[in-house]
């Protein structure tokens, strides 16, 4: 049985160690037979795109190893293997380690890439086929000190020199491309970093033909062409919504039954779908590479494991939270319960954006989650660029609950508890049924508005403001469901919750709620502490609106 390449993003580690290996060659074939001057495919992260440029570097490269794709798809492929296996010199960088929190930071990661890119060829510098010049230029690449026109010019030189060297055109394969605007957007200097992405890849790419076979570069986003490609012609843009290339990123169904049948996991592939599969690239449904890798590692160790959250802690989510905290988009959360509870929404898609134009737009947000993997499409596409969208996974399903039990944490650690707490004590339920009304119409139900979503908001309410919380403790012949103890004033309030089917039923539901505290002691047993004042509420809850009633001397009104 092979091993599983767990992390690994090197085909020929994977191969050369045995790894299990899902063939994705031919996506050598179709780039080959395209001709693309210029090749961006954009996926979300986890997706294969790193591996997928390591593979094609290792079949392109000088001095690549033809014994490395033997029993591969490619290899059938007699004439694309004669013509291209190990004919060119390749420059592949990954971006994705360009993550500093100042532009200075970022730029030194940069060029310390650049820089080792070049090392890889600094045996040019022994052989008389470069002249003295050519040489003095190779040696700026090594210089840790690149001037800014060094380094804006760095890849079209490298490409230059290796051409003059080999006398053969370069392929290039960039990967990750757009990490760092990203990086540089979070982190306050997205416009320095744009001027140099923009120099360094149009110096490369523009005007460069003499010495640039083709181009692949990846990433997650579609940056707009105007922003970073200004005046490429021939640029060939592959997106998620793409069929073209559609297979080649993700794993199939298909795929996926043979890691399963690998591993004798067979009956787990219901499971599998459930939790990994959903995402529609163009027209292929795939599953997301890095999960199904890490799901049968785990099963293989424990069959009983459970479906782990693995895309998700592969990198932070915090644009969820930050789509939600814009209270401008007023239909957001309303959306958002809409997914999280397997429905769908209909949202305009713009393919093209720039990091810094992200949050400025409903619209771009949307747009950001779809083309990030939070979100995929339904198999149709609508009028005027709008999409039918929904979350494709349990995996994704799951991130946004996490996500949304933190927002709506914030929110209501946010609210104003001296107010709600001078209420309970007061007895001032109209204060009390417009406060939880409001928290109600904000938050976001994932359970279809069953006891623990609106238990979870009014705890939190009360919890962290120096009284004592019990939840669902044993209180005279039962449990209550909350009992909020003031040790300091020897009081307590008992709270007892009840779900109406109708918003006609709350005042009924409220009354069997104060009858239950009264029926089960749960005061008695309080009292019995020393707590002489005890207060009694019933408090009902229908989709988004509630009613509070208090007990006031065995009677039950509402204030």
């Amino acid at each position: 049985m092979k091993k599983l390449p767990v992390g690994i993003e090197s085909f020929k580690q994977i191969q050369e160690d045995n790894y299990y290996y899902v063939d994705k060659t031919l996506l050598i074939k179709d780039i080959v037979n395209e001709g693309a001057a210029v090749t961006l495919f954009t996926r979300p992260r986890r997706f294969g795109k790193t591996l997928n440029m390591d593979t094609l570097k290792s079949f392109f490269e000088i001095g690549a190893n033809p014994e490395l794709f033997k029993g591969l798809a490619i290899s059938k492929e007699e004439k694309i293997c004669k013509e291209h296996l190990g004919k060119y010199p390749v420059i592949f960088m990954t971006f994705k380690g360009v993550n500093h929190e100042t532009f200075s930071g970022a730029r030194s990661l940069l060029v310390s890439i650049i820089k080792r890119e070049a090392a890889k060829y600094r045996y040019i510098l022994k052989d008389d086929v470069l002249d003295d010049y050519d040489k003095s230029e190779f040696r700026k690449l090594l210089n840790d000190e690149m001037s800014d026109a060094t380094l804006y010019g760095s890849l079209k030189m490298l490409s230059e020199l290796l051409c003059i060297y080999y006398k053969q055109k370069v392929i290039v394969l960039l990967d990750e491309y757009d990490v760092p605007l990203d990086k540089a957007y979070n982190n306050g200097y997205y416009d320095k970093m744009l001027v140099t992405m923009r120099e360094l890849f149009n110096n490369l790419l523009k005007t460069n033909y003499d010495n640039v076979k083709f181009a692949i570069l990846t990433g997650c986003l579609r940056i707009s062409k105007e922003s970073i490609f200004t005046g490429l012609n021939n640029f060939n843009i592959r997106s998620i919504s793409d069929s073209a290339y559609d297979e080649y990123f993700g794993l199939t169904d298909s795929e996926v039954i043979q890691i399963l049948q690998e591993y004798r996991l067979t009956s787990y592939l219901t499971e599998a779908k459930e939790w990994y599969d959903g995402y529609l690239f163009g027209k292929k449904y795939v599953y997301c590479p890095w999960s199904i890798i890490k799901y049968v590692n785990d099963k293989i160790s424990d069959k009983d494991a459970n479906p782990g959250n693995y895309w998700a802690n592969s990198s932070g989510n915090d644009i969820i939270i930050k789509f939600l905290n814009r209270t401008d988009f007023s239909e957001v959360p309303i959306k958002f319960e809409k997914l999280v509870n397997g429905g769908s929404i209909t949202q305009k898609i713009h393919n093209d954006l720039t990091y810094n134009e992200v949050m400025d737009s409903e619209e771009n947000l949307w747009s950001l989650l779809y083309t990030s993997g939070y979100l995929t499409k339904i198999d149709e596409d609508v009028a005027d660029g709008r999409m039918v969208l929904r979350i494709p996974n349990k995996e994704v399903m799951e991130t946004f609950r996490v996500n949304i039990d933190i927002w709506m944490r914030d929110k209501i650690n946010s609210a104003d508890k001296a107010a709600f707490f001078e209420a309970l004590w007061n007895k001032n339920c109209k204060y009390l049924t417009v406060s939880l009304s409001k928290m109600l119409f904000n938050a976001i139900s994932y359970n279809d508005y069953n006891e623990n979503f609106y238990h979870a908001i009014l705890v939190g309410m009360l919890l962290a403001y120096g009284y004592a919380v019990e939840s669902n403790k044993e209180n005279g012949l039962g449990r209550s469901d909350i009992v909020v103890k003031d040790i300091d004033n020897l009081r307590a309030i008992v709270i007892e919750t009840k779900i109406s089917k109708t918003a006609k039923g709350l005042d009924k539901k409220c009354d069997e709620a104060l009858q239950q505290i009264k029926d089960k002691m749960y005061s008695e047993t309080i009292k019995l502490e020393s707590y002489y004042d005890v207060i009694e509420y019933g408090i009902a809850f229908f989709q988004k609106s509630c009613m509070v009633k208090v007990a006031d001397d065995n009677n039950y009104i509402l204030a």
